[in-house]
């Protein structure tokens, strides 16, 4: 595993991140105010830096590795609907 992905297993065992699933159930259950708000505070810092680089490597090789006990993250940072919403240019 390179350094740069060993660095985002951690980031990803030590940030929990809630509001990457919090926003998912809000888009589903159509409350924008509150999917709004979680994705405000997905990109405050410090967490925003974690967060952009969790996007990054869930499409590099290796991801499922990197990811291997964060399934339900992977799925979330893989979503397009979930890039599209909180990734600027996707």
């Amino acid at each position: 595993m390179e350094a740069d992905s060993a660095g985002i297993a951690i980031a990803v065992s030590n940030h929990r991140l809630p509001g990457r699933a919090q926003w998912r159930v809000a888009v589903d259950k159509g409350d924008l105010e509150d999917a709004a708000d979680c994705a405000a505070t997905i990109w405050e810092q410090p967490t925003a830096d974690v967060v952009h680089a969790m996007f990054h490597q869930a499409l590099a090789p290796g991801a499922e590795d990197v990811f291997a006990d964060e399934s339900e993250a992977l799925a979330l940072l893989r979503d397009l609907e979930v890039r599209t919403a909180l990734l600027p240019g996707t």
